[in-house]
């Protein structure tokens, strides 16, 4: 896999010598985005925490993916499009089949047989439709579909607006992310012309398109911050400045002036101007913090191995949480605990989530080492 966000190998650019080196603060943002992600799944849900991590760590993920998007390396569009459906539709489905299996075979919490076999439609329309599967802990998998539309409507974009400037062209990402922000009274017309059929069930447009229009923007602003170096070479001094008005901004426009339930994968933004400046400002300031702390071994390493971790957190977050109740016979619940609460089982959940990616990567590694082996020998 190459060029997304949670991918072993992208993030990639040519050092002195002309070889290809990671960007090591890149790994570092992905690492912080991650532990975002287990806390965010871990405070009390619509809270002030939860509404803060929420208003910024997904868009910053697809920001990074357009950091590390690279449009060179394929010829024409169809290449494209096999290259992005191999990398993220296919590790969707593969999750989300494994999820069937864990439901089925290996009960863990509410993800059990009875509730599959129960409620078997809805997880159908939900896995195949919507691209957000409920029965299991593989939901966090939405984000493999929403970047691929999301990367096939930058693709398009770019192709279409190649001779515009780029203070146009961002004019026009800008409409195509209030074309997302205003999808369900877009959707809401089409229904009242009795173009939708069953809209009681199909209540979204189909595989997170909606969420993708969104996207979209986010995924052209990292482009675009690569393309012009916008983050190379910035003095330390400057990235603290940075580091704290663009925090600043996240909170002030995510709490203090839109302080609603906000949540890029449910379609819901509270003000869409306010949404936008809050998320960019969260987006900006993970990235001048990963700047400044520069070499952090853990962060850099677990945003190297993303995918797995991101794909694996939430059924390790369920079973951690799951454990401690059964040791210490308390109620934690995921998206249930107060902030303190949260800090303490999300960084355990995050550490246990750390062991895991490490077991995979050995293993890994050994089957390589094996297989590699054994074809010297036959060879």
């Amino acid at each position: 896999m190459s060029d997304i966000v949670l991918d072993n190998n992208q993030n990639r650019i040519l050092n002195s010598n002309g070889k290809k080196a990671r960007v090591e603060w890149v790994d570092i943002a992905k690492g912080i985005l991650l532990y975002t992600v287990v806390i965010g799944h871990s405070v009390i849900f619509d809270s002030e925490s939860f509404r803060l991590i929420f208003a910024f760590h997904m868009p910053a993920f697809f920001f990074l993916s357009g950091y590390t998007l690279n449009f060179e390396k394929y010829p024409n569009f169809l290449k494209f499009f096999k290259a992005k459906f191999k990398q993220l539709i296919i590790p969707y489905f593969v999750v989300s089949l494994l999820g069937l299996v864990q439901a089925y075979f290996i009960p863990i919490g509410a993800m059990n047989r009875e509730n599959l076999l129960a409620n078997y439609k809805t997880h159908l329309l939900n896995m195949f439709y919507m691209a957000q599967p409920t029965h299991s802990y593989v939901g966090p998998s939405w984000f493999l579909v929403a970047l691929f539309f999301a990367s096939i409507f930058l693709y398009i974009l770019e192709k279409l607006t190649k001779k515009l400037n780029v203070g146009l062209k961002l004019f026009v990402y800008t409409l195509v992310y209030f074309a997302g922000i205003n999808i369900f009274t877009i959707y809401s017309k089409l229904i009242n012309a009795g173009l939708i059929i069953k809209p009681d069930i199909f209540t979204r447009f189909p595989f997170k398109t909606d969420a993708a229009l969104v996207a979209t923007m986010f995924l052209a602003l990292g482009l675009y911050v690569k393309k012009y170096r916008l983050l190379d070479n910035v003095k330390k001094q400057n990235v603290l400045i940075s580091f704290l008005f663009m925090f600043a901004m996240l909170y002030i426009c995510s709490l203090k002036l839109n302080n609603t339930y906000i949540n890029l994968c449910d379609c819901t933004y509270g003000d869409p101007i306010l949404y936008m400046l809050g998320a960019i400002g969260g987006t900006l300031a993970t990235c001048c913090f990963s700047i400044l702390i520069n070499k952090n071994k853990l962060l850099s390493y677990i945003g190297r191995y993303s995918l797995i971790f991101f794909l694996s957190h939430s059924l390790i977050h369920q079973v951690v949480i799951d454990t401690i109740n059964k040791i210490f016979n308390t109620n934690f619940a995921s998206m249930g605990m107060t902030n303190f609460q949260a800090l303490i089982v999300g960084t355990v959940s995050f550490f246990v989530n750390v062991l895991f990616v490490v077991l995979y990567v050995k293993i890994k590694q050994l089957i390589k080492k094996k297989t590699a082996k054994k074809e010297k020998i036959n060879g």
